[in-house]
């Protein structure tokens, strides 16, 4: 019998159009993309497999998944799989961007949820102070009782080609995880002059998440948040420690 195994990174075709200057994603920015794997992977004498993250993790999981598949494709021991983290070097391992859309610089930009969620949430704030109302208070009764939403008639893609009577609006998961965010956060304590405690929720991909920052700011008009508490309820997990990065990453995109 003959056995053998293969670790395929990456692979390209060079058309015609692969020699022409990059105008867009990675190829147009510093560095452009290197397709060299041993610049990326490292395999020591006693086996250790060293994974280079070029770039800065703020969400997508590139921490766990780069080693997952790493340890996956070359059936290699996890206590001898690590990642590190590469210096700044262009010319070495290519553009180092968050992304090659470059979204985290532009992510105003981000597709229906961004701008809905900070539009609706704002307005909603605006509204209970306008009512005199605690915010959290006013929110849950503006979403009324639980009950399941169905036959949606938008034209805003709302739930990304999910079929609504699977996946309808469910106004119980939504309640549940404002509840739990601003029951974590502590929503009904007392905070000093100049803190404060503000609420955001939205429905995304088929799933719901609730968040409270605890701010402050000082008499110069300088910010400092002291924690965020989420509740996100997607469902089955298959990687929790994904959905962790990624929410952590939002908040990190947010505030920066």
């Amino acid at each position: 019998m003959a056995g053998g195994s293969a670790l395929v990174l990456a692979a390209r075709w060079d058309m015609p159009m692969a020699s022409e200057k990059a105008q867009f994603g990675a190829g147009a920015m510093p560095g452009g993309w290197v397709d060299n794997p041993n610049v990326f992977i490292h395999i020591d004498a006693d086996g250790t497999v060293t994974i280079m993250n070029n770039r800065s993790e703020m969400g997508q999981g590139i921490r766990t998944s780069l080693v997952m598949v790493g340890a996956d494709e070359l059936g290699a021991d996890w206590d001898r799989d690590k990642v590190r983290q590469a210096e700044r070097d262009h010319s070495k391992y290519g553009n180092q961007n968050t992304d090659g859309s470059r979204s985290m610089r532009h992510w105003f930009r981000s597709v229906y949820n961004l701008p809905h969620a900070w539009a609706i949430q704002s307005f909603a704030h605006e509204l209970s102070v306008a009512a005199g109302r605690d915010h959290r208070d006013y929110v849950l009764d503006l979403l009324g009782p639980d009950r399941e939403i169905h036959n949606l008639t938008v034209g805003d893609g709302w739930n990304y080609g999910e079929d609504s009577d699977l996946y309808p609006i469910d106004i119980g998961r939504m309640r549940n995880v404002i509840e739990r965010a601003t029951g974590e956060a502590g929503w009904s304590k007392s905070l000093g002059d100049g803190r404060g405690l503000g609420l955001a929720f939205h429905h995304s991909f088929v799933s719901y998440t609730a968040i409270v920052f605890e701010v402050e700011v000082d008499d110069q008009g300088e910010l400092t948040i002291h924690r965020a508490d989420i509740a996100f309820d997607c469902g089955k997990q298959a990687n929790p420690e994904r959905i962790r990065s990624q929410l952590e990453g939002a908040c990190r995109s947010v505030i920066s």
